[in-house]
């Protein structure tokens, strides 16, 4: 059960950090699929309605600590073929805050692979994933994020 304080609580937080974002300067969205971040910020909110985060998002991004993830995502793409997911190899990257009320359906492969100061993942359900999503992450994380593995 979600508290509705939690729910109170993300949105501030987002709201407060939105303000100093550019939205249309710091990501590249289409059909609302979120494919770039362009910005300089340490701590990041995924705009609301994008609804999946392409496998090449944040690919070896340096400087993010923390990323916020609102509702409206359901899919965190990722490619065991192409060795490549959406915050794949983001050393600098230590917290993931998925909403309180998330649709998260699916992640793919290596979404959070070689992420490897990421030591925090909120999330209020598990997924269904391969482990290959954390490779060379804290395989702690696992049994925070997933059903099985």
């Amino acid at each position: 059960m979600i508290a509705e304080e939690d729910i109170e609580r993300y949105r501030s937080q987002s709201e407060k950090y939105r303000q100093k974002m550019n939205v249309r300067k710091d990501f590249t969205i289409e059909d609302k699929v979120l494919l770039d971040y362009q910005g300089d910020s340490e701590i990041i909110f995924i705009p609301e309605g994008v609804k999946r985060i392409s496998h090449s998002f944040m690919f070896e991004n340096r400087g993010v600590k923390k990323v916020y993830i609102p509702s409206s995502v359901e899919l965190l793409e990722g490619s065991k073929d192409k060795m490549m997911g959406a915050f794949f190899n983001c050393r600098d990257l230590q917290e993931v805050v998925f909403a309180p009320d998330s649709e998260l359906k699916d992640i793919g492969d290596f979404a959070f692979a070689f992420c490897t100061s990421l030591r925090e993942i909120h999330i209020t359900r598990k997924v269904d994933g391969n482990p290959h999503i954390l490779h060379g992450a804290d395989p702690s994380l696992r049994e925070k994020l997933l059903v099985k593995g």
